[in-house]
C-alpha cells in the first residue's frame, strides 16, 4: 500500500488497522495524497464500505492525525469537523 500509515501508531490502540480496506485490498492508493485526485481514490476505497472506517475517523479525530484520508475524511474535512465542534455550544 501506497501512502503507509504505519508511521503514526505511536503505541496506540491500533489492532483494528489490520482490518481496513486499505491493509487488506490490494490497492496502489496513496492514503496520504498530495492532490484532490488522490484523496478522492482514498475515499473510494473507505467507502467501499470498510469494516473499520468509525474506528478511522474516531482515531485521527482524537489523535490530532493532520495529514492524509482517515475514514474516508480529508485533512481538510477533519479540520473543518474540529472547527465546528469548537463552535457549537456544549449542550448541558
Amino acid at each position: 500500500m501506497a501512502g503507509n500509515i504505519e508511521h503514526y501508531k505511536g503505541g496506540r490502540d491500533t489492532e483494528w488497522m489490520k482490518s481496513g480496506l486499505c491493509k487488506t485490498t490490494n490497492t496502489s492508493v496513496d492514503f496520504l495524497p498530495s492532490n484532490a485526485a488522490g484523496v478522492k481514490k482514498a475515499r473510494t476505497v473507505c467507502n467501499t464500505p470498510c469494516p473499520v472506517r468509525e474506528d478511522c475517523f474516531s482515531y485521527a479525530m482524537n489523535n490530532g492525525m493532520d495529514s492524509g484520508v482517515w475514514g474516508g475524511i480529508s485533512k481538510r474535512g477533519r479540520k473543518a469537523l474540529r472547527v465546528e465542534r469548537i463552535r457549537k455550544p456544549k449542550n448541558g
